[in-house]
C-alpha cells in the first residue's frame, strides 16, 4: 500500500509532478514515465520541496519521506519550509550526484534537519540500492490514532433498532 510520486524540473514546464502519489504496485506504468523523463537543472529546493510537501500532506500514510536526487547547487529551502516539514514530519533523505565545489553542505542541512540521510555516491550505478535501503528502513507504526465511524457489514438483530454509529476514537 505504498505510495510514490517523482518530481521533476525539465525545461519545457518546470517544476512538476511526473507522476502524483500513487500505489507502488503500478510500477508498469511509473518506469516507463521515469525512464522516458527530460529531467533539468532545479534553480531552487523550496519549489519542489513545497509541492512534494503538499501532496504528503494530502496522503494518510503513516510514515511520510521524500528522496532528493541533485547536485546540490539549487537555491536552499527557507528555514520556515524545513520547519514545516519537520512539524508535519516528513522526513528527506538526500542524495548528492556529480556536486559541483563545496555544495553537499545544503543537501546535509536538508537531511540532518528533517531526520533524513544524506548520500554522496561515487558511482551513479548505485541509487537503486540507495532506494531500497530508503524503503527497507522507514519505520512504520501500526497503531493509527484517528477517529473513525464503524460501518456495520452484515445486518444482524444486535444492531436492531440502532441507525447510526457513534464516531470512535482509538
Amino acid at each position: 500500500q505504498d505510495e510514490v510520486g517523482v518530481l521533476v524540473f525539465d525545461f519545457q514546464g518546470g517544476y512538476k509532478w511526473l507522476f502524483p502519489l500513487t500505489p507502488a504496485g503500478q510500477y508498469q506504468t511509473m518506469a516507463p514515465l521515469i525512464n522516458n523523463a527530460q529531467i533539468g537543472d532545479m534553480p531552487d529546493f523550496g519549489s519542489t520541496m513545497q509541492m512534494g510537501l503538499a501532496g504528503l500532506q494530502q496522503s494518510d500514510a503513516m510514515t511520510k519521506h521524500m528522496i532528493i536526487i541533485s547536485d546540490g547547487d539549487p537555491q536552499p529551502p527557507t528555514p520556515t519550509l524545513l520547519a514545516q516539514y519537520v512539524a508535519s514530519q516528513v522526513s528527506v533523505s538526500t542524495v548528492a550526484v556529480f556536486p559541483h565545489g563545496n555544495t553537499t553542505q545544503i543537501m546535509q542541512s536538508i537531511a540532518a534537519t528533517t531526520g533524513g540521510r544524506f548520500y554522496h555516491p561515487t558511482d551513479p550505478n548505485t541509487l537503486p540500492q540507495i532506494f531500497i535501503k530508503e524503503a527497507k528502513t522507514l519505520r512504520r507504526s501500526m497503531i493509527q490514532n484517528k477517529t473513525f465511524t464503524p460501518e456495520s457489514g452484515f445486518p444482524s438483530p444486535i444492531l436492531k433498532g440502532i441507525d447510526a454509529m457513534p464516531a470512535l476514537h482509538g
